[in-house]
Order: structure tokens, then sequence, then C-alpha cells
């Protein structure tokens, strides 16, 4: 068996401390935004034929009713990600 687990030494860098600089946040907050963006576009596509405006629709309309989905479900996802900043994070967040 090897010795006990201990946490890294104070010089290692870890995976959070890019973070710890305005930018790290910014890099954070982007790459968030994207995968909430793409994740709620591919969600919004597979959803759609549960809706009557499937059968109904030109393509052209359908892509409109997906944007118009996508950039509401963005902007849900933008807002809780704020408050939840807001309340909640301190200046170790994420690595806390």
């Amino acid at each position: 068996m090897s010795g006990p687990i201990t946490a890294p030494a104070a010089s290692e860098p870890s995976a959070w401390d890019a973070l710890d600089s305005p930018s790290g946040w910014l890099a954070f907050l982007r790459r968030y935004l994207v995968a909430s963006a793409l994740l709620h576009f591919a969600w919004e596509w597979v959803q759609l034929p549960l809706y009557t405006v499937w059968f109904d629709a030109s393509f052209a309309r359908l892509a409109g009713v997906v944007a118009h989905c996508t950039a509401g479900d963005v902007a849900i996802a933008t807002v809780a990600m704020g408050l939840s900043l807001a309340v909640f994070a301190d200046k170790r967040w994420p690595a806390v």
C-alpha cells in the first residue's frame, strides 16, 4: 500500500488556477454558454416532433421555431448561472 493521500503542494498548479484571473472566468462563462446553446439546440430538434408545428410547417418555419426556443433556453440558463454565481459563488468557486 502507498502512503496517505495528501493535497498537492502549494507550488503545484491546479486545474482551477486559470479561473483566478478575470480572463479565466470569461473563458469559463464562454464555454458554458456555447455548451448550453449547442445542447439546447439539439434538445429542441429532438423534441420538435412532439408538437403540432412539426406536421404543418415548412423547414424554414421549423428552423425559426427551434432558433426561438433555443434562444429562450440559453437566456434562462444564463440568468440561472448568473443568479447562482451572485448568491453562492466566492473567489474559490468552482474549485471548492
